[in-house]
């Protein structure tokens, strides 16, 4: 009799699957313990590493660190043998036609020269850790190349306007008011300006291209299908 139960339960169990109200431990005595599969969940493939990254990446390092050694030893200098350099921005300032044309910025950055080159080596040892962060497709790394590459955008713009304010003072202050710039000054700006806008073209073009979804994926570890 319990031999036919059992049969009938194997039935229905083998039909529905499972026995509604039946505890656990009494389907796996009459029926064997049945061991539950369950789906592999695989996550996503890294996407492939972009050459145009990489290349980006190691110019970024290799500029990075040429230009953060010599501000790093102008600011030991500063710091540790002040003398020689505040002689140096004495003469400058005693020089009355230079000191004429000096936009009021260039003036700043003589009276603190070791503020200055403290923020310029701090500035490119941050880009040197953002350069190998990027090598190494991290994300915080591409969110703050894109903040640097702004900031290079107002270095490019700022340094054009000191030297064209420079300019402009020079010829303005000569004696004769209505002297004007010469020909071949005023071609040299025009250039100057356009080279410029070019740099800054280019750096608003990699701010776009590290922002885009395809290289943001590819910061994010995920691939995507080629479209």
């Amino acid at each position: 009799m319990l031999h036919g139960f059992a049969t009938h339960l194997s039935v229905v169990a083998t039909a529905n699957g499972t026995i509604r109200g039946t505890p656990l431990w009494l389907q796996n005595v009459l029926f064997g313990e049945r061991t539950m599969t369950t789906p592999t969940i695989t996550s996503p493939r890294p996407g492939p590493k972009s050459r145009a990254v990489t290349v980006v990446a190691w110019l970024s390092l290799v500029i990075s660190a040429l230009a953060m050694l010599p501000a790093f030893v102008s600011t030991l200098v500063l710091a540790f043998a002040p003398a020689e350099a505040n002689k140096v921005i004495a003469k400058m300032l005693q020089d009355t036609a230079f000191v004429r044309v000096m936009p009021r910025a260039l003036g700043f950055e003589l009276h603190h020269p070791l503020l200055i080159r403290f923020l310029q080596s701090a500035v490119w040892t941050v880009a040197i850790v953002c350069s190998v962060g990027l090598l190494r497709r991290r994300d915080w790394a591409r969110r703050l190349f894109t903040g640097l590459l702004g900031l290079a955008i107002l270095s490019v713009l700022f340094s054009a306007y000191m030297g064209q304010s420079m300019v402009w003072s020079l010829f303005s202050r000569r004696g004769n008011p209505g002297s004007q710039i010469p020909e071949a000054v005023g071609s040299g700006m025009a250039l100057g300006w356009l080279i410029n806008f070019g740099v800054v073209g280019l750096l608003l073009w990699l701010i776009a291209w590290f922002r885009s979804e395809r290289i943001r994926a590819e910061f994010a570890g995920l691939s995507l299908p080629h479209l």
